[in-house]
């Protein structure tokens, strides 16, 4: 068990979010972790196209922050490479050719506090996360929640770290989802792409459940309902629900933490894979994240369930209950 291990809210505070009919959970009580050792440590885990990118670069503003970004998903993707239904060869062959077509950008990019790509394994990563840093005030990592799923004795075990969630209404994610992936892919390619069928590197369909196992896994844990945000509501409502927030995980808040410098300098600060992170911001994946200077609000509602193409229709219905679990339990405005 890793009760000790994962707090739900933070030490110095006595808000917790409970469960909706007022009843208490297995092993609710006093809060672990409450002579805190070193800096505070929080996850936000997260769902592709969730708007986390964009709430990381507002967290990297934050006074005396160290942001991890993904390093459980890189650990991934490198993984990917040694999975005996993988076709290692060509999948080594397509990261060799990315990275010599990159090679240039690469060359003038400063690294900052960035990783070699290869570093990244889920056991070096625990190591990494668990690490003393008593220069920082707070140690923010944000990541995939289907990452994780399988690896859960990879994360940290020797620091206390509170968990927390970002989620999305999934009409407007995988609409989003699939525009990233098919900005990849030839004109030709297009019309078939299907986001089930043609994604080999994500579990497109079961991104909202790997995320709702793990968010199920940390209440049985620690007795508690993590802290879990809605990214379209948070970009609706930036000044309503990030003071919430930051409450919640015993930050003090700042009203600058509103706006932020729209420059991409701060992504240096980062401690991810150098070389993945140069990709995502000039291939479209975090590009406008990258760039942004404040919550962006929503252009316009949900679409229709009879509106959305098949392959995104499915994977809406599949993640709807889900979605609509941890939704119930989200911080409300």
């Amino acid at each position: 068990m890793m009760t000790s291990l994962i707090q739900s809210t933070p030490s110095n505070t006595t808000t917790t979010t409970q469960p909706a009919d007022g009843s208490s959970l297995p092993g609710s009580g006093p809060q672990p972790g409450t002579r805190r050792d070193g800096p505070r440590r929080v996850f936000l885990w997260s769902i592709p196209r969730s708007r986390s990118t964009v709430f990381v670069k507002c967290m990297s503003f934050v006074e005396n922050v160290q942001v991890w970004y993904e390093p459980y998903l890189y650990s991934y993707h490198n993984e990917l490479l040694t999975h005996p239904d993988s076709d290692r060869e060509q999948m080594e062959r397509e990261a060799h050719e990315g990275l010599e077509r990159m090679r240039p950008i690469l060359e003038e990019t400063p690294q900052g506090r960035a990783h070699h790509w290869r570093q990244f394994r889920y056991d070096w990563v625990k190591g990494q996360l668990e690490a003393d840093e008593r220069d920082k005030d707070l140690i923010f990592v944000k990541d995939s929640a289907f990452a994780i799923d399988g690896h859960y004795r990879s994360l940290p075990s020797k620091k206390a770290f509170q968990y927390t969630f970002i989620i999305r209404d999934p009409r407007n994610m995988y609409l989003s989802y699939k525009q990233a992936f098919m900005n990849e892919v030839t004109e030709v390619e297009r019309a078939a792409f299907n986001i089930v069928n043609d994604v080999d590197v994500y579990p497109s369909d079961e991104l909202y459940k790997k995320s709702y196992k793990l968010w199920k896994f940390v209440i049985e844990e620690t007795g508690r309902y993590p802290v879990v945000i809605d990214g379209d509501e948070l970009a609706t409502y930036p000044d309503i629900l990030l003071p919430k927030y930051f409450q919640m995980i015993g930050v003090p808040f700042k009203e600058r933490y509103l706006r932020w410098d729209g420059q991409h300098d701060v992504i240096k600060t980062w401690k991810t894979s150098y070389e993945a992170i140069v990709a995502c911001r000039l291939n479209g994946w975090i590009t406008k994240a990258a760039y942004s200077s404040a919550f962006k609000q929503p252009a316009k509602p949900p679409p229709n369930l009879d509106e959305l193409p098949d392959d995104i229709r499915y994977c809406v219905e599949v993640a709807m209950p889900y979605y609509t679990a941890m939704h119930k339990h989200r911080l409300k405005v």
